[in-house]
């Protein structure tokens, strides 16, 4: 069966590789190229684990000091999944989990930019206008900071435009051993109405140690 891959808008998580230093986010952000492929890391942090197999079970990530529990129903995309709904010219998150016709997934990113829990206001402030200029006609719902399990994240609540229909992201950043690291839940605008309380579950699970 040849199933229909939505593309969604993957947000450009990898600001800038490789630095030794922690430099200011407007320096980090105006390095940064536009659109940026990601590459996969070379680091198990991004190995997706095996599928889940009930509404229950918690995947761990980055030597299991990252872990949540994804929607029921929910499996691993293959990497041609990932190539095909979070397209070239954009950074493709690893790993990510989606719902059976994929149209609703949860998408994780490692991201090797350098980022200190005390520079997370300054992203907050910057990350906004990083996506204006890489997601022509975004439209915002809500730019804050939020507590998930005692960890301080960047919430960053808008709507993008796919090829033939709107997307709702509701996308969290933080700082994870220096460096970035991000959850976006994602759907399609006609769909979110029904999986929203099943997603903002999936959220309230992240558990970073």
């Amino acid at each position: 069966m040849n199933l229909k891959i939505v593309p969604f808008v993957a947000i450009p998580l990898i600001l800038i590789a490789g630095h030794s230093e922690q430099q200011p986010i407007q320096t980090l952000l105006t390095q940064a190229q536009l659109p940026v492929v990601a590459a996969p890391q070379p680091s198990t942090q991004i190995q997706p684990p095996a599928s889940p197999t009930t509404e229950t079970q918690r995947l761990y990530l980055a030597g299991r000091r990252v872990s949540f529990v994804p929607p029921a129903g929910f499996t691993a995309m293959t990497p041609e999944e990932i190539a095909l709904k979070f397209p070239q010219g954009t950074n493709q998150p690893q790993p990510v989990y989606a719902n059976k016709r994929r149209t609703v997934s949860v998408a994780i990113t490692f991201s090797q930019a350098q980022i200190s829990p005390e520079q997370l206001p300054e992203l907050k402030n910057f990350l906004p206008k990083f996506l204006e200029l890489a997601v022509p006609g975004i439209k915002w719902i809500t730019q804050g900071f939020t507590v998930i399990n005692k960890v301080r994240w960047i919430q960053l609540d808008f709507i993008s435009k796919a090829i033939d229909t709107n997307i709702h992201n509701d996308a969290y950043f933080t700082s994870f051993d220096g460096k970035m690291l991000g959850f976006n839940f994602n759907s399609t605008v006609e769909q979110y109405d029904a999986v929203k309380t099943e997603l903002r579950k999936s959220r309230d699970s992240i558990i970073i140690r």
